[in-house]
């Protein structure tokens, strides 16, 4: 098991003074061909290689509470890729029985999701490690509609949903870039028939817009098909500012 191509993309994507630490973590999680479930040192490489990373060490009992306040759950629209890696030490099969299907509930066709299994005598102080790997910009991106047109798109799930899939993936074909689901959330101290896309982390608007009123479905999807024009545009630029990365 090779593992020196794994630190050196480390030390090349962290700060000096936190790369033994984020090597230590990512290292842990590895699961030799004897475990009951084996995670190798190519899988961890790939999630880490494109993008941003972001690694979370927890108990068992942390999960418990991530029922309640979903704050894993935030994290994982934002990742290309997402490994896992749990202790085992007889007593916890329903729990991460539990969490892997947690995870699977919520993971897009463009994702990857790895996990591996480690069988201990004692559980460490974190038994549950988490990667979040390939977090590029563009899907950390939020759309905020008026109560209006949320109104309208809930009305029509059926016809919405699979539409922007469909247009997703055409830009991820034609890009090269996985355009993921993207957070919609309604807003009602907007209009009620504004659509506003924003970057939350960055706190900057990208665009925005009014639907007219008394609108249909139809004409709504016109409407919102101009965020996946912005999409398109700005997966582009990631393709661009990845190229010139490397």
């Amino acid at each position: 098991m090779d593992i020196r191509p794994l630190l050196d993309l480390i030390a090349r994507k962290t700060v000096k003074e936190n790369t033994g630490t984020i090597q230590e973590a990512v290292i842990d999680m590895l699961c030799n061909e004897s475990q009951p479930i084996p995670l190798g040192p190519e899988t961890l490489r790939e999630a880490l290689q494109t993008g941003e990373f972001l690694i979370l060490r927890l108990h068992y009992d942390d999960f418990k509470r991530e029922r309640e306040e979903g704050k894993i759950a935030k994290k994982i629209p934002e990742s290309l890729h997402i490994v896992a890696t749990f202790e085992e030490d007889g007593h916890r099969l329903e729990e991460i029985e539990d969490m892997i299907q947690y995870f699977h509930g919520r993971i897009d066709d463009l994702q990857t999701y790895r996990f591996g299994i480690k069988r201990v005598e004692t559980l460490s102080e974190f038994p549950v490690t988490i990667l979040f790997g390939g977090i590029l910009p563009i899907n950390q991106l939020r759309v905020r509609l008026g109560r209006s047109v949320a109104e309208l798109v809930e009305t029509h799930r059926s016809h919405f949903e699979p539409l922007f899939k469909k247009v997703r993936f055409e830009i991820t074909e034609k890009t090269g870039i996985p355009l993921l689901p993207v957070e919609t959330v309604t807003d009602t101290s907007i209009p009620p028939r504004k659509v506003m896309l924003e970057d939350p982390l960055r706190k900057r608007m990208i665009c925005d817009f009014e639907v007219a009123p008394f609108i249909e479905k139809e004409g709504l999807e016109i409407y919102l098909l101009k965020i996946y024009y912005v999409f398109r545009l700005l997966s582009k630029e990631t393709k661009e500012h990845l190229r010139r990365s490397l």
